[in-house]
């Protein structure tokens, strides 16, 4: 069998494994001196007949002593582990030669001791107990056979009451009851050590379940209030303190405030003696406290005193009050670890205990735990202020989309009366004008359409996106709409001398939609298939049904709510100038356009594509394009055959966007 190293030095590092050791030491020190009392008497001439056999075994001892204080300082651990075996072996070895050598009886020294190794530590030890055994006993024998070690004859006087023949018949008798009690305290330690690595072991069951739970936290979007308190639980139930305390600075003011747990029969107790919540303390930063000074330094503090701890805390504590306080509640201990995240230190626990002895290994789990609660605050207190910025944008949004619709109307007042007038005036109602006068009205009334145009795209944006805009349901033909916006958008084609075809496969069902919407849906596709295609080109509008939603398209209808009528598929194909694919994306956001530079060619708004694809969704249907540069591109809309009545909408991106588009638009690149 391989014994590993490592594993027995894990092992010796075990948080009872001094504890152990101390035990042992006592026991080896029991040995050594039953072992110096039965010389004394039964071999009084040993100093002089074989001087050197008392020498090594006190030498042996004096190393067992070296050793066992390394292995107290952790220094040299494994080296000191083995060399306190040999010592232990060699000292028995030499009680073997010294009563008989191969023929003693004393060699089950050798298997009670690995027994004991075993008992008080592995059997990975016992293991390395019984090799070192097997050689030294087998390092006796050959040595004995090969004549370099001669057989031990005593020629020194005995004891006389001891050499007295009947009291030699009761050696064996004697002998037992002097190790017997060895034996017994033996089996006590090691059952004591047994029941306290059991309690070792639940209270690391506890700190794992503890961590786990401030993991889970963690991923759960709390109030920081109730991640503070699902903290300050974990280290009371799983990392043993009898107290916890949370120090956090407030953001707003900069003092420190105390987080006291719920229901903790001690903090009652105190907030009874002192006449006042714990949690209404405050401590001013910059002042000489212990909590401050481990938060500002980022270093973990020791305290055994509770009146340093409430140094200059507000409301104040007298030092005999704090003393009185500490004494009645049995506190020996303040342990004040900081809380870092992102290698910023959020505030700190304090662990208070009634042991005055706090190990390392609580300690080190109450880092970890330290480490996770800091991740879970931060991140609590992050989606805090993020519901928070959600509210206020919300508020923010529905006041800029009133404003954009009172605005809209405010400003297409005014401006139908200069088109009006300006239409007036070219009908010669005031007095005949000019050619070069005309021409300017003319300019005047183009402009001004424009701008109508604009300032309707954005009243009907901002109705959407507050949720104002409704759907006019009603049944009618989409192809006779499809021929009807066909005609409308004749002039246009034959300005640009473009081809345009009209497909529809098969009968088509009842549309139960809005009319006027989807009919701004095709005309807004069309026109800008016909801007963006040039002269010559073909432009194609084509719709067919279809029973359920298509297969080929998944990615862009996995979200549509389903319709037992079924659904249109329509499609808007040019061979103009083409999108780039990095630009596809984009196409649909306000004011966004693929071409933004100040000599760019295509002129427009941006808003007729926002504005179709709201419309589109307000269908419970999905419009999305597919296209190459230079090589035309093809708009796909799949509608429902019956559109229901649409939730409210809400689109922040586009909301903001309508504000600063209209900003640029009024005051010009």
């Amino acid at each position: 069998m391989k014994i590993s190293a490592s594993a027995i030095l894990e092992d010796i590092k075990l948080p009872d494994y001094k504890g152990r050791h101390v035990f042992t030491a006592k026991l080896r020190l029991w040995i050594f001196i039953v072992f110096w009392a039965i010389g004394s008497i039964y071999f009084k001439g040993m100093w002089r007949s074989a001087p050197w056999i008392p020498l090594v075994i006190s030498v042996a001892f004096l190393l067992t002593g070296m050793c066992y204080r390394n292995i107290l300082r952790n220094r040299a651990l494994m080296a000191s582990f083995v060399v306190e075996l040999a010592a232990d072996l060699i000292s028995m070895t030499l009680v073997v030669y010294i009563t008989g050598g191969t023929q003693s009886n004393f060699f089950t020294l050798y298997l009670m001791y690995c027994v004991a190794a075993g008992m008080f530590y592995n059997y990975q030890v016992a293991i390395v107990a019984g090799i070192l055994s097997i050689f030294f006993s087998g390092s006796l024998v050959l040595s004995t056979q090969m004549g370099w070690l001669a057989p031990f004859v005593y020629s020194g006087e005995h004891s006389s009451w001891f050499g007295d023949q009947t009291v030699i018949r009761y050696a064996n008798l004697i002998l037992l009851v002097m190790f017997l009690p060895i034996v017994v305290y033996a089996v006590k330690i090691s059952n004591f050590f047994t029941r306290l690595k059991e309690r070792a072991l639940e209270q690391r069951n506890k700190q794992l379940i503890a961590l786990n739970r401030i993991s889970s936290t963690i991923r759960r979007m709390m109030s920081p209030l109730e991640v503070i308190q699902q903290v300050l639980a974990g280290v009371v139930e799983g990392l043993g303190y009898d107290v916890c305390l949370l120090v956090m600075p407030n953001r707003n003011n900069g003092l420190i405030e105390f987080f006291i747990p719920h229901q903790n029969p001690l903090v009652e107790q105190i907030e009874g003696r002192v006449g006042f919540k714990l949690a209404e303390m405050k401590l001013q930063p910059g002042h000489p406290n212990s909590i401050f000074t481990a938060i500002r330094r980022n270093r973990l503090v020791f305290r055994q005193e509770l009146s340093e701890l409430v140094k200059g805390v507000e409301p104040h504590w007298s030092k005999e009050l704090a003393d009185q306080i500490q004494k009645e509640m049995e506190f020996k201990k303040f342990v004040i670890m900081p809380l870092v995240a992102e290698r910023r230190v959020i505030g700190a626990l304090i662990g208070i205990s009634k042991t005055e002895f706090v190990d390392e290994t609580r300690i080190g789990v109450l880092e970890n735990f330290s480490n996770q609660a800091a991740l879970a605050i931060e991140s609590a207190q992050l989606f805090d202020e993020i519901r928070t910025k959600n509210v206020e944008l919300e508020r923010a949004n529905r006041i800029k989309s009133e404003f954009l619709a009172i605005m809209s109307h405010e400003l297409r007042t005014p401006l139908t009366a200069i088109i009006g007038f300006s239409e007036l005036l070219m009908e010669d109602v005031m007095g005949e004008l000019n050619a070069e006068q005309k021409d300017s009205l003319r300019e005047v009334i183009n402009n001004g359409e424009h701008l109508l145009h604009l300032i309707n795209s954005i009243l009907d944006l901002a109705k959407v996106e507050s949720g104002k805009m409704e759907l006019n349901l009603e049944d009618f033909s989409l192809e006779d709409l499809m021929q009807d916006v066909g005609n409308s958008i004749s002039p246009l084609i034959k300005k640009k001398q473009q081809k345009f075809e009209l497909k529809v496969e098969g009968p088509l069902p009842v549309f139960h939609a809005d009319p006027r919407k989807t009919r701004q849906i095709l005309l807004n596709l069309l026109s800008n298939a016909i801007k963006f295609t040039p002269e010559s080109g073909s432009i194609r509008l084509s719709a067919r049904y279809s029973e359920g939603l298509p297969s080929e398209y998944p990615m862009h209808t996995q979200h549509l709510p389903n319709s037992p009528q079924g659904y249109f598929i329509i499609e808007v194909k040019d061979t103009g100038i083409g999108i780039d694919e990095k630009d596809l994306e984009s196409v649909f956001n306000v004011f966004e356009q693929v071409d933004s530079s100040f000599t760019r060619r295509y002129q427009g708004t941006g808003l007729g594509l926002a504005l179709t694809k709201q419309f589109v969704e307000m269908h419970q249907g999905a419009i999305w394009v597919e296209s190459q540069k230079d090589q035309g591109s093809t708009f796909h809309l799949i509608l429902p055959v019956k559109a229901q009545r649409p939730l409210l909408m809400r689109d922040n991106k586009n909301t903001e966007s309508i504000m600063l588009g209209a900003k640029q638009l009024v005051e010009g690149p």
